[in-house]
């Protein structure tokens, strides 16, 4: 590929910066500002540089530097892995990365197409980075943050090729996932997830949100960032937009569809509120592959998984559905392997007081071990198949997917392969796999 750097040397994944968190951001309600499709997204830009002569680069720059900005504010990564495609989401990745390694991230930069392809702006950005010194490899590692960049509001079709490759790699990491302008797969307009579809940890979309981006479960926490477009340019496409950048340029946007973390609501009326917003958002049923069962439960981590297996031994018929990992974070990524890494810990230490109490001793550490029994005899290389037989064996079904609550009573979905509609749907724990707390992936247990 061309533009790739080869480095030997390594940096370490599990060490992080001590940084100072930025000062909190404003949060709006999404639904007090328009919201764009791609083809008006599409016409901005043109107005941007056809009539006010404010090139590509320009806001590629804007974008790039308020994604790193956010990186840093809401993860504050030690190191970073950035996926790029060939057009202007790339150019802003790009960008991104210069300025995360230029405020001290460890930062690896894979493409997903030789540099050749690239078109002129990315390979401007390209190039800064090879002179910097950036790595530029074919293969993406491991990282606290992956940043995806790799396809913007132009999607045709399903992502194919290196592009769906390097998606798919993503989302098997155990990383947060920060996305530029929208997942990678996503139809920005009609909120459609195509195959395969980067599901994001946060988004930081431009200028204005698009319209399929709120309701999308793929989008995570949504942003918008300012990339210095004049109000006039809304008002030629008839748009009223309130001034949103007047604070910071940089702006949290809370959408019905979700409940903020830090903001849960409380009690019956906050759930009723989830339910609605679930039952909006839902797509339509297939009755003609309905499957009838006592319940279901949607996120099988360690209290879905409790719940589903104590139902199935009372002799319901219940069907569990997680789209990640059987167990949650707890046996993978949390609890067992932390007790592990601290026990070890501990062991050494305490063969450090050794001389002057009980004789001498000469410690060397080695964590090669403790990675070994991590990823051997805890999460058996984070597979859920003793997870998995152990609720089947207890007479549960599982499939293997995602589900959301439709309506009381309904639940709607699958593995991908099938549909299902389910009378008595609950709802289990979060998804799992994406520990909130930076540094704590899979790969530092490895290391």
């Amino acid at each position: 590929m061309a533009g790739e750097t080869d480095e030997t040397d390594e940096t370490d994944e599990t060490e992080e910066p001590q940084r100072v968190p930025g000062q909190p951001m404003t949060m709006i309600d999404s639904r007090s500002i328009p919201a764009l499709t791609a083809s008006q997204m599409r016409e901005v830009d043109r107005i941007m540089a056809e009539d006010l002569h404010i090139e590509l680069v320009q806001m590629v720059e804007n974008a790039g530097r308020s994604l790193a900005e956010l990186a840093l504010r809401r993860f504050r990564p030690a190191t970073v892995t950035v996926l790029a495609g060939p057009g202007g989401n790339g150019g802003g990745g790009l960008a991104a990365a210069r300025h995360l390694a230029n405020r001290g991230a460890g930062v690896r930069v894979t493409l997903s197409h030789a540099g050749s392809d690239l078109g002129a702006v990315p390979a401007h950005q390209l190039d800064i980075v090879t002179r910097m010194g950036i790595p530029v490899s074919a293969e993406p590692r491991p990282a606290v943050l992956v940043v995806d960049a790799l396809i913007g509001y132009g999607l045709r079709g399903d992502p194919g090729g290196r592009t769906a490759e390097l998606i798919d790699w993503a989302n098997t990491q155990a990383s947060a996932i920060l996305t530029l302008d929208n997942p990678s797969g996503l139809d920005v307009t009609t909120g459609r997830a195509g195959t395969p579809c980067i599901r994001a940890t946060a988004t930081l979309t431009l200028a204005l949100p698009k319209t399929g981006l709120a309701g999308a479960g793929e989008t995570g926490e949504l942003f918008l960032a300012d990339i210095s477009v004049p109000p006039a340019v809304y008002r030629r496409l008839g748009l009223t937009v309130p001034p949103l950048f007047d604070h910071d340029t940089i702006i949290e946007l809370h959408s019905p569809c979700r409940t903020h973390p830090e903001s849960p609501g409380s009690g019956s009326q906050a759930r009723a509120r989830k339910l609605q917003a679930l039952q909006t958002s839902m797509t339509e049923r297939t009755p003609a592959m309905d499957e009838q069962t006592d319940v279901v439960v949607i996120g099988m981590g360690p209290g879905g998984e409790d719940a589903a297996g104590r139902l199935a031994e009372a002799g319901l018929h219940v069907t569990g559905v997680e789209a990640r990992l059987v167990g949650g974070e707890c046996p993978y990524w949390g609890c067992v392997p932390s007790k592990m890494m601290i026990r070890a810990a501990g062991l050494l230490a305490e063969a450090r007081r050794v001389p002057g109490m009980a004789g001498t001793s000469r410690v060397t550490p080695d964590w090669a071990p403790v990675a070994s029994r991590i990823r051997d005899e805890a999460t058996d290389s984070w597979n859920d198949k003793v997870a998995v037989d152990r609720f089947t064996g207890k007479g549960g079904h599982f499939t293997r997917g995602r589900a959301r609550i439709t309506a009381p009573g309904r639940g709607h979905g699958g593995d991908g392969r099938r549909r299902a509609g389910f009378p008595g749907a609950h709802r289990g724990t979060r998804r799992t796999g994406q520990p909130r707390r930076p540094g704590l992936h899979r790969e530092a247990c490895r290391r």
